[in-house]
Order: structure tokens, then sequence, then C-alpha cells
């Protein structure tokens, strides 16, 4: 059976309490009444109303400072509170919604339209209650898949470098095979670290700590981990950047950013080119830069890299495959810390990718 829809009506007039409760009690909804701002506060301090319904002219407080108040607690964030009072002039009306009313009803109030609104708002509600019971369990069962699988990816790369630093160097078709296994265990890796980190940034469940820190220091392991893919296809790795450079960032965010990036070079390039990593101070804002040798791209491409919908996905110089996923995300993250991400390319020269961060400098 489902939960009986509990609403709080909060007026300082008993007639207009009882006007009002008589209506909703006979349409099957608990009802809690308060007649002023302390009562109201106390009630939904010991249970949460699926709805408000809130006058405006009271003596301890009026109906705007209590919704303000209401709405300042999280816990009352996703409430619908409904404005029911005499004052109708628009300055009233606007106010109501400004300060967090859902909608604005006017005295003397029409008993169908009162119906009608509050089934409105309490429909909305559920939708909503639901769609965030749903996102909840969709997130935790990602964060469970994506430990778990880490662990398999890690071992299944583990095992095949294991046996191929044993293996005589002359079986050279064994040698071969244990190399794709390493290299599609990465890949697959990689993939599942962007799935991840994609979900919590569609969630806002991407935490971020923003802190100073040395940019060397910050970035020294995940420029390590990519010269390791580098090698492999014996491309070099220019690191300029400065060993002095400080700002404040998010250590995490931007290590996936640069990570994303490279890698995302790394693929485009050929077998004996070269990618720089920079870093310098503007006036204006803090600039990184990953600059490579490789295809390069045409402007119709790069224009649509960095949307989910029509991002392109092509296969690498030595066919490597990919989602598109990570320059998507190098984007969402670029904004979440209030900067900007731009590409520069020419066909069979090369990419630039810049990292603009405006707001985070020192």
């Amino acid at each position: 059976m489902s939960k009986i829809p509990e609403i709080l009506v909060v007026d300082d007039t008993m007639q207009n309490l009882q006007v009002v409760g008589n209506i909703l009690m006979q349409n099957e909804y608990d009802v809690i009444f308060a007649t002023n701002a302390t009562e109201a506060l106390e009630a939904i301090s010991s249970s949460i109303p699926d709805l408000i319904l809130l006058d405006i002219n009271m003596p301890d407080m009026d109906g705007f400072s209590l919704c303000e108040k209401i709405k300042s607690m999280s816990t009352f964030n996703d409430v619908p509170i409904i404005f029911l009072s005499a004052r109708n002039q628009y300055e009233d009306i606007i106010k109501g919604f400004n300060v967090g009313g859902v909608d604005y009803i006017s005295k003397p109030f029409n008993e169908k339209e009162l119906l009608l609104r509050v089934k409105t708002h309490l429909d909305l509600k559920l939708t909503k209650d639901k769609l965030n019971e749903e996102s909840i369990f969709k997130n935790r069962l990602i964060s469970i898949i994506g430990h778990d699988l880490r662990g398999v990816f890690v071992n299944i790369s583990g095992f095949a470098d294991m046996i191929s630093k044993q293996l005589d160097s002359s079986n050279s078709k064994l040698n071969l095979m244990l190399e794709h296994i390493s290299k599609n265990s990465l890949q697959g890796s990689q993939l599942l670290e962007n799935l991840v980190n994609w979900a919590k940034i569609q969630s806002n469940r991407f935490q971020f700590d923003i802190k100073t820190h040395n940019l060397a220091a910050a970035l020294s392991s995940t420029i390590q981990l990519v010269k390791l893919n580098a090698d492999k296809k014996d491309i070099t790795i220019f690191n300029n950047i400065p060993e002095n450079l400080e700002f404040e960032f998010d250590e995490i965010a931007l290590n996936t950013i640069i990570r994303n990036l490279v890698s995302n070079s790394i693929k485009f390039t050929q077998t004996g080119g070269n990618i720089k990593i920079e870093a310098f101070r503007t006036p204006a804002n803090i600039q990184l830069n990953i600059v490579d040798n490789g295809v390069g791209m045409s402007d119709e491409v790069a224009a649509k890299l960095f949307n989910p919908n029509t991002n392109p996905t092509n296969l690498g110089t030595n066919k490597e495959k990919g989602t598109g996923l990570g320059l998507v995300i190098c984007n969402e993250l670029v904004k979440k810390l209030s900067g900007e991400i731009k590409v520069k390319s020419r066909l069979n020269e090369g990419t630039t990718f810049s990292i603009l961060l405006n707001e985070l400098i020192k």
C-alpha cells in the first residue's frame, strides 16, 4: 500500500486551518497544523511533510521568511511549498517564487483548484523521489562494478607481463599474444575509469577538493604512467611543466584531464612521434597545452570532439579503439573547474589541446 501524503498547513487563523484541513482530509490526505513559524519548524523537525501550504501574514515570522528558512535546510530542499494567501499583488507572487515556493494560490480560493494544484505538486515530488532513488541505486551499482572490475583488469595485465618476462624471447608468437592481452586490459581499465567518472559527473557526485598544489609534482605520476604507454609506440613525451608553478586546482580532476588528453595524443600520433606537455601562467589564467605532431583532424571533426552525441570515434594510428568518452569527460571536468578547453589542429601536422583555468589562480 502506498503511503498517504502528509501535508503541513501553516496559517495563524483557526478558521482557515479548519477549512483547508477539512478539504484535504476529505480527500484522504494526512494533515498537520501549525499556527506560526515556530510550530511549523517544530513540526518538520519531527516529520518531513510531502508538501507545505503556507500563509504569508503571521505574527512571529512571515511566510516568505519561513519559506527561506525551510529551504536553507538541505533536508527540505525537495519539499514543495505552496503559498496560500490573501495577498495577491504581483510583487507578492513573484517574491513567493523567488524565496523557494513552487506555486501561489490567492484567497479566497476555489476548492477544486486547490486540490488540483496540491495533487500536481505531490505527483511531481513523487516522480522526482523515484528518479532520485533510481539514480542512487545506479550510482551504487556503477561504483561496485567499477571497484570489482578494476582488480580484474589489473590482474590480467599483471599476469600477462609476468608470463612475458619469463618466456624465451624467441617465442615471438606467444609474446605477441601476451602483448595484445596486456594492451587490451589497459584499454579496458581506462574505459572503465572513464565510465565511472562520467557517471559521477552526470549525477554531480564527482567530489572536487580545491587546494594549492605544485603542478609538476601533482602530475608526475600520471605523466610517468602515460610515458609507459607512449614507449610502446616509440613516442617521446617532453614534460615542459615548470617546477615552481603553483595554483589552486583539484588534483584528481586535473590528473584525469591530462591522462585522457595525452592518451588521445598517443592514440593519434604515429610511431616515433612526439608529444609536449606545457604549462605557464598568463595575466588572465593558467594555461596547459598538450601538443602532438600526429595525424591531426579537420575543423569539422574538431568541432564535434566534446559533444557526447556527435563525438567521432576513429581508430588510432596503430588501430587502437576508443569510445571518445575521454574527451567529453575532459570538457565536463574543465567546465566544473570554471575553465575552458580549446583545440587547434591541422591534418597531417598535429593537434594542440589547451586548458585555460581562469578562476583558480592563487
